[in-house]
């Protein structure tokens, strides 16, 4: 889950939560204000996107394709003021110490060798 509008702003309240794939939590974090993307939370639990370029994507929750008669509306937590989004956002984030693939030759290499020592006969 995501908070809508970031904290200390935002409160931790259903009406401003979202949950989100790691790819939208991120374009959220890092690609937002002045000349990026946009998101906004409907009370019905759909979100709209609108690109830098001005198109808007419409996602609708996965409970209203599975029981479209059943309306859930959140309201939104009192308002507050945002905090202004900076320039330099993209700047924090995170950085891998290591490639994906180098990882994940690292993890094969562990259980291949965990495996030889699994297979060799007990010492008695």
């Amino acid at each position: 889950l995501d908070h809508t509008t970031a904290w200390p702003a935002g409160a931790t309240h259903p009406g401003n939560l979202g949950p989100k794939c790691r790819t939208h939590h991120l374009l959220k974090t890092f690609e937002t204000g002045k000349g990026g993307w946009t998101d906004v939370q409907h009370p019905d639990g759909s979100h709209t996107w609108t690109a830098p370029t001005g198109h808007t994507y419409q996602t609708t929750p996965f409970s209203q394709i599975l029981f479209p008669d059943w309306a859930i509306h959140t309201p939104a937590p009192p308002a507050k003021s945002a905090p202004t989004a900076t320039i330099d956002r993209h700047t924090k984030m995170p950085v891998r110490q290591h490639t994906r693939q180098q990882t994940r030759t690292q993890r094969i290499n562990t259980e291949r060798r965990l495996n030889t020592e699994l297979d060799k006969p007990p010492p008695y």
